[in-house]
């Protein structure tokens, strides 16, 4: 067994693939996990101690999704280590408040020899060229024990269900949100018993008891498809928000959204609300949609860029797999795990087929061997456990 330091920022949040990884690192057969929570300053005190008697040290994906702040405060330790250093990036799409160039800066400044990248190869190397970490394709995975099947899918009583935000507008992915609405509203034509709200998040076991209560649920690849290495446009689309937003925003790198981190999920929720009630916004949220449509079709046009896509599978997809739920998706990549028609009903890109697969939908044996194909697949091949035997063996670890 090998001696690993887990960090990680644990505050109130609910994204369950943070939980997923760290404890798939703590159950793993050929690691001793040490978690540190780089939010805490007393966890921080103890990290010179924690390195020193491992073998590996790994970042999760939540020290770098949203801030480089906590991973910041850890650095000059994290310099002085003897082990290699690995990185999982987290939210690889443009944003203002956490440019790429600040990311590549920071993996440099710190030495790690690996960064594990959600994305296709090509694109993480090309996204991180520069950093001096030799990246590593780690895409999410399944984590068994808390995604089963539990409800035969004929006995599930909802046809057709999800729970989401809407994709900011920095990702500058509409499909996503257009196939919801889209299935939303044809669905309740059609009479099918459709739960989707795109304004609210589940803890991990309540979004695994909802899978288990759908039938099939409906999702595009995660991520963005105009991704720039420089964040050139993020930066544009920020200054034209800030021109025209009729009220104000909270900036996600800000004061007010550092302490929001220290207070319960719930509370936040209900400030956001009330916030929004007086034109406040979260300024990775566009609510106003005339001024969202503008700015898409100023910055993101119609046409495909000629930038490596930063479009990925998620772990939300893996999360409806081991529960069973059949996934109608917009056809992609997917890191070229799923394929379409094998292990997810695919969607045109226009939608222009979304109609006829829902009117399907009703019938109670539709989609059943997608399912179990899509379970099996994912079982034999694409577990947590799995990502972290490959990764271990490619930074060579044993």
């Amino acid at each position: 067994m090998i001696d690993v330091a887990v960090l990680h920022v644990r505050y109130s949040v609910k994204a369950s693939y943070y939980d997923d990884w760290l404890d798939a690192f703590g159950a793993h057969r050929r690691v001793r996990a040490e978690p540190v929570n780089l939010f805490r300053a007393s966890e921080r005190e103890r990290l010179a101690g924690v390195l020193s008697r491992c073998g590996l040290a790994v970042i999760l994906h939540s020290g770098t999704a949203d801030t480089l702040d906590y991973v910041r405060k850890a650095t000059p330790t994290l310099q002085g280590r003897k082990c290699p250093l690995v990185v999982f990036m987290g939210n690889e799409f443009n944003m203002p408040w956490l440019p790429f160039a600040d990311r590549r800066g920071w993996l440099k400044e710190v030495g790690a020899e690996f960064v594990a990248t959600q994305l296709l190869a090509e694109t993480g190397a090309w996204l991180y060229e520069g950093s001096g970490a030799e990246v590593v394709p780690v895409p999410h995975g399944l984590n068994a024990a808390a995604f089963a099947m539990r409800t035969p899918r004929r006995d599930r009583r909802i046809d057709i269900g999800t729970r989401t935000f809407p994709y900011s507008i920095y990702v500058g992915n509409r499909l996503r949100n257009d196939l919801i609405a889209r299935t939303g509203s044809l669905g309740r034509e059609l009479g099918l018993d459709i739960d989707i709200r795109t304004d609210a998040r589940l803890s991990r076991p309540e979004w695994a008891a909802f899978l288990d209560a759908c039938r099939f649920t409906v999702a595009t690849e995660a991520g963005s498809t105009h991704l720039e290495r420089d964040d050139a446009r993020a930066f544009a689309i920020q200054a034209f928000l800030r021109e025209r937003r009729a009220g104000l925003a909270i900036s996600p790198a800000g004061p007010i959204r550092s302490l929001a981190r220290r207070v319960p999920w719930s509370w936040r929720e209900w400030a956001l609300r009330r916030l929004k009630s007086i034109g406040i916004v979260h300024e990775a949220i566009e609510n106003d949609p005339e001024l969202q449509e503008e700015a898409l079709a100023r910055f993101y046009g119609d046409g495909q860029p000629a930038t490596p896509s930063g479009a990925c599978i998620s772990s939300r997809h893996f999360d409806a797999i081991g529960c069973g739920t059949v996934q109608i998706l917009v056809e992609g990549r997917y890191n070229d795990i799923l394929r379409p028609g094998e292990h997810y009903i695919p969607v045109s890109p226009d939608l222009g087929n979304l109609a006829a697969i829902l009117e399907q939908v009703a019938d109670p044996d539709f989609g059943d061997d997608i399912a179990e194909r899509a379970r099996a697949h994912v079982m034999e091949n694409h577990t947590l456990d799995r990502r972290i035997d490959a990764l271990l063996d490619r930074v060579a670890v044993h």
